[in-house]
């Protein structure tokens, strides 16, 4: 994994802001544009030994949005080959 760090190797830091009843940060351009984040993107965010974790949501996909990528990749091969092999009789 990548650790995005500003210059000399250091750990970025972020300071928390008040947004309403809530904290918010900012996250740095270079982080959004590495993930494809960008307004209104979601995260799940959970607490692992004691940090805050922050993961971009996986999509799920419609039934129609599933169809349109299936038809963009190659078909797979022949599952089952009944050609001759032996001395089968026909």
């Amino acid at each position: 994994m990548r650790y995005h760090t500003k210059e000399g190797g250091d750990p970025m830091s972020v300071t928390l802001k008040q947004w309403g009843n809530s904290l918010s940060i900012r996250i740095p351009r270079t982080i959004t544009n590495t993930l494809a984040l960008s307004e209104g993107s979601e995260l799940t965010l959970e607490i692992m030994d004691n940090a805050i974790v922050l993961k971009p949501k996986q999509k799920k996909h419609t039934l129609a949005e599933a169809v349109e990528i299936m038809k963009t990749q190659k078909a797979p091969g022949a599952y089952f080959d009944d050609s001759m092999e032996g001395e089968e009789l026909i």
